[in-house]
């Protein structure tokens, strides 16, 4: 049976055109249909990167911290204010996805806008984010991190490495959000 089943797969193989295209001996290159969903999937990251940008922190109350929170907190109060229009806002950042000069994705303290792979991101190491310029801190997700780092500091002895490096990204967290939100808040 699977000698015959060899056969029956085998047979015109090379005219195959899959959902991974086909190649094309003319252009010596594997070659996708035009109607391939790739190029759809292509279209509608960037539209799909700039309105999840916009809906978290355009739409949100809450102000925004950070290098790039700093930057979207002055786009959302002159929006407020109608000095420019949501869409020329929305056309700039899916411009500027595309292009590859903007990225975005949720994170631990808010957002991140930075192109590219982020180590300390991938590490775990959050309290980076406080002085990265792609960084959007939400003051609500800063204090929850801060709960959250003093519950993890009880389950370690104080002489530890663990508690040495839990209180020290507690005391970072604390610097900035005395520092910058804090003093914005009075």
């Amino acid at each position: 049976m699977t000698i015959q089943m060899a056969r029956y797969y085998a047979n015109g193989f090379d005219n195959l055109r899959t959902i991974f295209g086909y190649y094309d001996e003319k252009k010596i290159d594997f070659v996708l249909p035009y109607n391939h969903f790739a190029f759809e999937f292509q279209m509608a990251m960037p539209m799909s990167v700039a309105n999840q940008l916009i809906a978290d922190l355009l739409f949100k109350e809450e102000p925004l911290f950070g290098g790039t929170g700093s930057y979207m907190q002055r786009q959302k109060e002159r929006v407020e204010a109608g000095e420019i229009k949501i869409e020329d806002i929305r056309a700039d950042t899916e411009l500027r996805v595309k292009n590859g000069a903007i990225s975005y994705r949720p994170t631990l303290l808010g957002g991140c806008t930075k192109v590219g792979r982020c180590d300390s991101f991938m590490l775990g190491d959050y309290t980076e984010c406080l002085s990265c310029e792609g960084a959007i801190i939400k003051p609500s997700r800063l204090s929850a991190a801060i709960e959250d780092a003093k519950n993890e500091l009880s389950n370690y002895a104080e002489d530890s490495g663990e508690y040495q490096i839990v209180k020290g990204d507690i005391e970072r967290l604390m610097v900035f959000k005395t520092r910058l939100i804090d003093t914005v808040e009075l």
